[in-house]
C-alpha cells in the first residue's frame, strides 16, 4: 500500500482519482499535502488514514539510514503524527546490525519519537532479530515499536493502537482501560 501512496506524489489529482477510491473503499483514508515542506526535508512522507508511512529505498549505509529514521520520527512528532509506519523492505547497502548497533539505533529513535510517536518497521526477515531485541530496547526506552516482514501487519499493529489519552500513555486495542 505504502508503494502505491508515494508513487502517486507524481500523478496530477484527476488521474489520482481511481486509486484514492479505492483507499476510501477499503477503510484507508488519505490526506492531500496543500503545503511544501522546509527544503531541508529529503524524506516527506504520506498519510493514510491516522498513520505516517515512509518509505525507505536504496543503497546507503547503516548509520545513515538509522539517522533517516530518526529524522522521519521527529518529523513525524513535530507535525504531531502518532503512527509511523517505516517500510525499509528495499534498503540495500549493509547487512543486519548486531546487538549494539541495533541498541544505539533504538535509542536514537526513542529520542526522536520523545514518547510521541509509534512506530512499524517493516524489513527483510533477515533483519528481524529472532529474540526481537530492537523491540525490547525500545520499550525500554519509551519507544512504542514493532518490527514486522509485511506492510499489511504493521499497518493492522498501529490501527490497533488507540489514541493517546490525557495522560500521554499509549494504550493497545487489546488493553482494558476501564481500571
Amino acid at each position: 500500500m505504502a508503494k502505491l501512496l508515494l508513487n502517486l506524489r507524481n500523478v496530477p489529482d484527476d488521474e489520482a482519482d481511481d486509486p484514492h477510491a479505492m483507499l476510501d473503499a477499503h477503510g484507508a483514508g488519505h490526506q492531500k499535502r496543500t503545503a511544501a515542506l522546509p527544503m531541508t526535508d529529503l524524506h516527506p512522507f504520506e498519510i493514510v488514514g491516522n498513520v505516517a508511512v515512509f518509505l525507505l529505498v536504496g543503497d546507503h549505509r547503516f548509520t545513515t539510514a538509522s539517522k533517516l529514521v530518526a529524522s522521519t520520527l521527529a518529523q513525524a512528532r513535530l507535525q504531531r503524527h502518532d503512527r509511523l509506519l517505516v517500510v525499509a523492505t528495499e534498503l540495500t547497502g549493509f547487512d543486519p546490525p548486531g546487538i549494539a548497533a541495533r541498541h544505539q539505533m533504538i535509542r536514537e529513535w526513542a529520542h526522536a519519537a520523545q514518547g510521541w510517536v509509534r512506530l512499524a518497521l517493516v524489513v527483510r526477515p533477515e533483519f528481524i532479530d529472532p529474540e526481537r531485541f530492537g523491540v525490547l530496547a525500545a520499550h525500554s526506552f519509551g519507544l512504542i515499536a514493532d518490527v514486522f516482514e509485511t506492510e499489511a501487519d504493521a499497518f493492522a499493529w498501529l490501527q490497533s493502537l488507540e489514541a493517546y489519552p490525557g495522560d500521554g500513555v499509549a494504550k493497545t486495542g487489546s488493553e482494558n482501560t476501564s481500571g
